[in-house]
């Protein structure tokens, strides 16, 4: 060890050019540990008078590592905590390696322990007979996706937990799916009996879904503990699976009808002008995670689509990793099932199909896609980076998606789109909805007597309550729009972005934030949204 040391260091002297680099990172390790640090000593001074000094209960958190996400959390946790006179804990899996760092954040903000899901010996071995039955009962990925144990269903989450580590869909011969299915059974085990022994006021996570937090939630739910997502753009509160969307999108019409008329006007001409400026090709317009436009120029040297007077259908795909249950409703176990449900209706119809992943696809998406084209030949690839534009414009009449943005996007180019399912635009006539696969099936056979007229104040309508309406811009930062714009990427993710957060955060601003959740935590609404609670 000492030699190596003294190695580096003869290496850096014999080196100037080496020597400036170490200095250089040096001097970016000092300036991202004085923001944190920043941070730090700003939680220890606000929310030391929040400490409750005799707790009579708990709020558990989840222990995630976004910036944002904790600065939210440092808020929304001690408001909750102040209201139940409880103390918090955060929580994770097993498998989540030791971070300092983070859990230095965490405890500055009157975070007190760390629970981690550690079985007994009397626990493994209820969870060896439950995994010995559950094994013998899984045949299908249906049998996986409804698995129900103790009266409660796991196998959505454990689903979801394997597509995750980069699976498209379930194999049942792989062996790290079946150690998901345990950890699935662990994690149940450990919580139910962790309700029994604490007194839970509250569980924070940031997301519904996979094991280590939707578990925990549903476990919360039986027991009648409220389980919130609160985040930069917004707060929700959830008591069963899929509650935060369950009746956000079908109301979205009531939503808007009780604006002003002076609110639905600016409204309709906001959307407007930001579908225009997509349209455009410009890239991220409110979808900050994109890198790349569907919507560039029209390149007239590369036809991609046949001409003959077949009806012309494009599948838009999504992610086959990323939780292809968000919004709940999913008439297919997983976007892999669907892809091979649609080559199936390739057989039995006399369409020109063409399938088109999404510009920003994830590594091995193109794999997945070559092999479903050669088990359904009539399916034709579309390259990614091929514009909507030129594919309306060379006739494509049908566009597929799960519940993707082409929803209300083209319609506008006189394509029409068809969903299953349960989706974002349920509640507006501007897509063609199915609530089971086989109207799903009867409408993909009979697109020859499919005509939408489409309403594009509706589209507008739904474009403002999707993206404006339920996006709190002002909840954490004074506009967290304008942060996503002033920072990089990897620097909202960096500590950078704490630096951001306290540069602009006043007295005034910080008792705003505070009075919003009270608000919200108070009034037992599901949604805090840009009018507040509902």
């Amino acid at each position: 060890m000492v030699s190596r040391v003294i190695r580096n260091i003869l290496l850096l002297v014999a080196d100037p050019e080496l020597f400036l680099k170490y200095l250089v990172i040096l001097k970016d390790r000092w300036v991202v540990s004085g923001g944190i640090h920043r941070f730090i000593k700003h939680n220890k001074i606000v929310w030391d008078h929040y400490s409750n000094v005799n707790p009579t209960a708990e709020i558990l958190v989840d222990f995630v590592g976004v910036p944002e996400t904790i600065i939210t959390y440092s808020y929304f946790a001690n408001v909750l905590a102040k209201k139940h006179n409880a103390s918090i804990k955060v929580f994770s899996s097993n498998k989540r390696s030791r971070d300092y760092v983070l859990y230095e954040l965490f405890r500055s903000f009157q975070i007190k322990s760390h629970v981690k899901p550690r079985l007994s010996g009397v626990q493994r071995e209820k969870v060896k007979t439950l995994y010995t039955n559950v094994a013998d009962s899984i045949k299908t990925k249906k049998n996986v996706y409804e698995l129900n144990v103790l009266d409660t269903w796991i196998g959505i989450d454990i689903y979801e937990t394997y597509l995750s580590h980069g699976h498209p869909t379930i194999d049942l011969k792989d062996s790290s799916f079946w150690e998901i299915v345990n950890e699935g059974i662990e994690l149940l085990i450990f919580w139910q009996d962790y309700f029994k022994e604490h007194k839970v006021a509250g569980v924070i996570i940031s997301h519904d879904y996979l094991n280590h937090l939707n578990i925990l939630a549903k476990v919360a739910y039986q027991n009648s503990v409220p389980v919130y997502l609160p985040n930069a753009r917004g707060m929700h509160l959830s008591d069963k699976p899929h509650r935060i969307y369950e009746s956000r999108f079908i109301n979205y019409p009531a939503m808007f009808n009780k604006l002003s008329l002076q609110e639905q006007e600016k409204g309709i001409q906001k959307a407007k002008t930001q579908l225009e400026r997509r349209f455009s090709g410009e890239v991220g317009v409110d979808m900050h995670y994109s890198t790349d436009s569907a919507f560039k120029q029209i390149d007239h040297e590369k036809p991609v689509i046949q001409r003959n007077d077949k009806i012309k259908v494009l599948i838009a795909t999504n992610c086959f990793y990323d939780n292809p249950h968000a919004y709940g409703g999913a008439l297919f176990v997983d976007f892999y099932e669907w892809l091979c449900f649609l080559g199936e209706i390739t057989e039995k119809t006399d369409y020109d199909w063409y399938i088109k992943p999404h510009p920003d696809y994830m590594p091995g998406t193109l794999e997945i896609l070559n092999k479903i084209i050669e088990k359904y030949p009539g399916i034709t690839l579309v390259p990614p980076e091929t514009s909507f534009h030129q594919l309306g414009k060379e006739g494509i009449s049908f566009a597929l998606t799960s519940y993707g943005s082409i929803g209300h996007e083209l319609p506008l180019l006189g394509i029409q789109v068809v969903n299953p399912g349960y989706n974002p635009h349920v509640a507006y006539d501007f897509n063609w909805h199915s609530r089971t696969i086989e109207e799903y099936e009867h409408l993909l056979m009979n697109l020859d007597k499919l005509d939408k007229k489409i309403d594009v104040q509706q589209l507008y309508e739904f474009y403002y309550m999707h993206y404006y309406y339920t996006y709190v811009d002002y909840l954490i930062y004074t506009s967290h729009r304008q942060m996503m714009k002033d920072l990089r990427p990897e620097e909202q993710m960096r500590p950078k972005a704490y630096e951001y957060f306290l540069d602009q955060l006043t007295d005034t601003k910080h008792q705003e934030i505070i009075e919003n959740m009270q608000k919200f935590i108070d009034s037992g609404a599901l949604n805090f949204f840009s009018y507040g609670p509902e």
